[in-house]
């Protein structure tokens, strides 16, 4: 029997959690159909906790009008977290404005 990775198990899980398929899985993986299910529910947690986290990063950046720095403050993160957190989620696809005061655009007014 194939021995999966971590991720291409998570993958696989993900996959067949949206279809309500754990038994046809579980035999597919040769695992206990109760360890497949922990799995889901874990990356259900995982999945809430990280639209949790983007649902209120992306608040604090519109209530600073889309100013890094004092969303970084707001937050009580760092500036370069604060980047970082942005690139992800651009990463991501989202689209987010760049601040109205950054610097290459002060010049411009």
């Amino acid at each position: 029997m194939k021995r999966w990775s971590k991720q291409e198990t998570l993958i696989l899980i993900h996959q067949y959690s949206i279809k309500n398929r754990q038994r046809e899985l579980a035999l597919y993986l040769g695992r206990s159909r109760s360890s497949i299910n922990q799995k889901i529910v874990r990356l259900k947690k995982q999945n809430k906790i990280e639209n949790n986290w983007q649902q209120n990063f992306l608040k604090a950046l519109e209530r600073n009008n889309y100013n890094r720095t004092f969303t970084a403050k707001d937050l009580y993160l760092s500036l370069r977290c604060v980047r970082y957190r942005i690139a992800r989620l651009k990463k991501m696809g989202l689209q987010i404005p760049d601040s109205p005061y950054d610097k290459s655009k002060r010049d411009l007014l």
